[in-house]
């Protein structure tokens, strides 16, 4: 398994994840990547026909835009970053200190103000 694992690594099919040497959903779907872009029947199985035929393959081709790199206006990159910056603000890890300070100072709301289930209070 592992065997094939590296093969499909070593041809461009990195969505098999790390060559741990068991079959999980990660190397099912690079098998099928595979199958599909080598127009054989789509098994999903590593077998010893399928190794042969991985070590007899050409690269999986790569598409221009990643070969060059990171586009500039990669839709991935740019929700990626908008999402950072709302994890960081949610986090607290933002300038202002995230959310809950504002929620203390707008709402009136304190942690001693709502018990833990067993009655006690949160230290603050």
């Amino acid at each position: 398994m592992a065997a094939v694992q590296q093969a499909l690594i070593d041809k461009g099919y990195h969505e098999v994840g790390e060559p741990d040497g068991k079959a999980g959903t990660k190397t099912r779907g690079a098998i099928l990547a595979f199958e599909a872009d080598n127009e054989l029947d789509l098994v999903g199985k590593p077998t010893a026909e399928l190794l042969a035929a991985i070590l007899a393959s050409d690269p999986r081709p790569v598409a221009e835009t990643r070969a060059e790199g990171i586009p500039a206006d990669n839709r991935v990159v740019k929700d990626a970053a908008v999402l950072k910056t709302i994890g960081g603000v949610l986090t607290g890890g933002s300038v202002l200190g995230g959310v809950g300070p504002i929620l203390e100072k707008d709402r009136g709301w304190r942690r001693d103000d709502h018990p833990a289930p067993d009655g006690h209070r949160a230290p603050g």
